[in-house]
C-alpha cells in the first residue's frame, strides 16, 4: 500500500498499525468498506464519557502493562515495517513527530510539572539509600 491511502480509504488520520488493525477488525465483521467507515467512529456521548472517565485509572494502568510485556514486539514490527515499506514508514514517522511536537507544545507546562515532581522524589529516594547505606556501614 503506497504512504497515506490508508488514510484516503477509511476517511480517518490512521497509521499504517491503525490501518492494520481497522482491517482485521473488518474482516472479523464481516463489514464492507462503507459500513467499516461508519462503524469505526468515536464513541460520544455522557453515557460513553462517564464511562471513559470512571475507568480511566484502570486503562492507563493496562495500557502500561501491556507496553511494558510488549515493547520488544513493537519495536521488532517497526523494524520490520521499516524494511519491507520504507515510504509508508517514512511517512507515518514524521507523522508521530509532528503529533509529539504539538502534544508537547499544548502540554508542556503539565508535562515539566510532572518531570520536576519525579526528579524530585528520585532525588529522596536516593537521599534514603544513601542513607540507609550510611546507617549500616555504621552498625556493621
Amino acid at each position: 500500500m503506497a504512504g497515506g491511502s490508508w488514510s484516503v480509504a477509511t476517511g480517518r488520520g490512521l497509521d499504517f498499525f491503525g490501518f492494520l488493525y481497522v482491517c482485521m477488525y473488518a474482516l472479523r465483521k464481516n463489514l464492507t468498506l462503507c459500513r467499516l467507515a461508519a462503524s469505526v467512529g468515536h464513541m460520544t456521548g455522557p453515557l460513553e464519557e462517564s464511562y471513559y472517565a470512571k475507568n480511566r485509572e484502570k486503562r492507563l494502568a493496562y495500557q502500561k502493562k501491556w507496553y511494558r510485556e510488549n515493547a520488544e514486539h513493537v519495536v521488532r514490527q517497526r523494524e520490520l515495517w521499516q524494511t519491507l515499506e520504507p515510504e509508508a514508514h517514512a511517512h507515518s514517522q514524521k507523522g508521530q513527530i509532528d503529533y509529539n511536537r504539538n502534544y508537547y507544545a499544548e502540554n508542556k507546562a503539565r508535562i515539566n510539572l510532572k518531570r520536576k515532581e519525579t526528579k524530585a522524589k528520585q532525588k529522596l529516594a536516593r537521599e534514603q539509600r544513601r542513607l540507609i547505606a550510611s546507617a549500616e556501614g555504621a552498625i556493621g
